[in-house]
């Protein structure tokens, strides 16, 4: 799957860009977007996760800067945890300004069991 980005202007939809995946993704870039959080005009917060060259899902942010959609990043996961698995990513995102957000979402530890994670700037 490819995760996409698209911006409201003037209350007509524009056309939707590919969503810019941290350096390091195998190639077709897979990313996808969960979340959306705007905490003004022009300025947002997009999670969800992608794959690592290595083929493990990692949490990643996205974020608009006065209506230009930016790279993303990767989060950093809890000590011990390597991947979110197929099943996990940031899955909600909260931003009081475009600079103090929170989420939350989940990892997989060992092979079959997922962990919650909460995450801030």
């Amino acid at each position: 799957y490819q995760g996409f980005l698209e911006n409201e202007v003037g209350g007509v939809w524009q056309a939707a860009s590919q969503m810019q995946v941290p350096s390091g993704t195998q190639s077709g870039q897979n990313g996808g977007v969960v979340a959306v959080q705007c905490p003004s005009d022009g300025n947002c917060v997009a999670s969800g996760s992608y794959l690592d060259a290595s083929g493990a899902y990692q949490p990643d942010v996205v974020s608009e800067v006065d209506g230009t959609w930016q790279r993303g990043a990767q989060v950093p996961l809890p000590s011990g945890a390597t991947t979110v698995g197929t099943d996990g990513g940031i899955y909600a995102i909260h931003c009081a300004t475009a600079t103090s957000c929170v989420g939350i979402g989940s990892y997989l530890r060992g092979t079959d069991t997922y962990e919650g994670f909460t995450l801030g700037s």
